[in-house]
């Protein structure tokens, strides 16, 4: 009976280390990896191997290698090991490791990942913000960038009073380029009144909340690069008479001039900052998945034309909910709905597709055009990844990934379409003197002493018996 029970429960551990069961727990799903990490790490078909370079026993080395040692579970051909440079410094020399971080190896590639990429501080205007640990999301970004073959370029055009790309302000977008770089691509910014035409470096042209008319020939390069089998990202705000209206309407889609407004579902008590619904779409799914919530501060709608030209195809990214309308009436400041307006559901953002004609035996190209009607929702205030209890109030939880799976949809990266890691809070237990000493005495006095009493009195009721 000894041997058979040995046998079983060894044929149980055999069974168990192949097939483990486990589930997440915690409040924040902080022992899961995300989408992102998921697809990237099981769809590795190449080695990668991090070293990591931590004092030996700190709080940063034992979180990186829970993060690292997540990742060698889902792919055999990631691998991992960490080095105390203080204890091995001819290890840390060889690397040219100068301070504590880390290096990603695959082949002749190497990265580099600094303590300030895995270890961030946040500002909070309301209380001293904690540290946040973005361990995942440096060395995902890191095993994207050493195992592609190319980098792909992202050009934000300027000019016209665009959102700034590289500014870190409220309205700016420094936090979407962040992400961006993350994502292993190339920014830059692109002034087609000196250039005269969009490079063909351009990847995924953007113009994001542009103020000013564009002039004829700037328009005329956007429509040729189009035209070309380019992609193209335009956010254009309500009030805003960019003379794009007819580069779109070519390709099928109204600006409309209109601000949407939604009585049911809307964010915080402002009727004009929607809370959209998300349409099925690639872009998307990820989102609806994880039940995300998506604002659109001030939109305008945009629309299908009633004539669409052939070999393009129009899907509609987010809409209103039905009780939403487009309000036309531009200066009422409390807005009803009439005649006038567009019934809901009011759609707040397309996505474009169209085949184009190559010619006589050439290779048929495809232009991708995204279009929503706001620029606000993917900046700084609604996409920064801090606790920040403004971000909390503004909503937008799911801006940012909806913003970096726009850019990934139109470059043809659609494996990094997915929901980015969050940061990990650092929630260190503060307890105080007289806290210590009563903790010391229940668990390492009185727990072993009842344990022993119960012991002794379960002893001596046998005995007597």
């Amino acid at each position: 009976m000894i041997v058979l029970m040995i046998g079983i429960i060894c044929v149980g551990y055999y069974l168990a280390e192949r097939h483990p069961i486990r589930y997440d727990l915690t409040e924040n799903d902080s022992q899961s990896l995300s989408v992102k990490s998921l697809k990237i790490i099981e769809g590795l078909d190449q080695k990668v191997e991090v070293i990591g370079f931590f004092e030996s026993g700190s709080q940063i080395e034992i979180m990186v290698t829970d993060i690292l040692k997540e990742l060698k579970r889902r792919s055999k051909n990631f691998s991992y090991r960490t080095i105390d440079p203080t204890m091995k410094p001819s290890e840390a020399k060889k690397y040219s490791m100068t301070e504590y971080g880390a290096i990603v190896i695959s082949g002749e590639q190497q990265k580099k990942v600094g303590l300030d990429e895995i270890i961030k501080m946040s500002y909070n205007p309301y209380a001293q913000a904690p540290p946040e640990f973005y361990g995942e999301q440096a060395f995902i970004n890191a095993i994207v960038a050493v195992t592609s073959t190319e980098r792909k370029t992202i050009c934000f055009v300027e000019g016209h009073a665009e959102r700034d790309i590289n500014s870190q302000e409220e309205s700016g977008y420094g936090a979407v380029k962040t992400l961006l770089e993350g994502e292993n691509y190339v920014i830059r910014s692109l002034n087609l009144a000196a250039e005269k035409s969009v490079p063909d470096e351009c990847s995924v042209l953007s113009l994001i909340g542009a103020e000013k008319f564009l002039s004829s020939p700037e328009i005329e390069s956007i429509d040729k690069y189009l035209d070309g089998g380019g992609n193209a990202l335009v956010f254009v705000d309500p009030f805003e008479n960019t003379g794009l209206d007819i580069l779109l309407y070519k390709r099928g889609v109204v600006l409309g001039k209109d601000i949407v407004v939604d009585t049911e579902s809307f964010y915080g008590e402002d009727p004009l900052t929607p809370i959209p619904q998300l349409k099925y779409h690639a872009i998307t799914t990820d989102l609806r998945k994880s039940k995300l919530t998506v604002s659109m501060p001030g939109a305008r709608s945009v629309s299908k034309a009633d004539v669409v030209p052939d070999g393009t195809q129009i899907d509609v990214l987010m809409e209103s909910s039905l009780s939403g309308w487009g309000e036309t009436d531009l200066e009422n400041q409390n807005p009803e709905q009439d005649e006038n307006d567009i019934d809901g559901p009011v759609p707040l953002a397309v996505a474009v597709t169209q085949e184009l004609d190559a010619g006589d035996g050439g290779e048929i190209k495809q232009s991708r055009l995204i279009v929503a009607g706001d620029s606000d929702f993917a900046s700084n205030g609604f996409t920064s990844m801090t606790p920040d209890v403004l971000k909390v109030l503004m909503g937008g939880a799911g801006n940012a990934d909806l913003f970096v799976n726009m850019v990934n949809w139109l470059a043809g990266e659609e494996e990094l379409i997915s929901i980015r890691p969050k940061p990990a809070d650092f929630k260190p237990l503060n307890i105080t003197g007289p806290q210590k000493k009563r903790l010391f005495l229940i668990y390492v006095v009185l727990f072993p002493a009842f344990i022993i009493l119960l012991g002794g009195v379960i002893w001596f009721w046998r005995r007597s018996r």
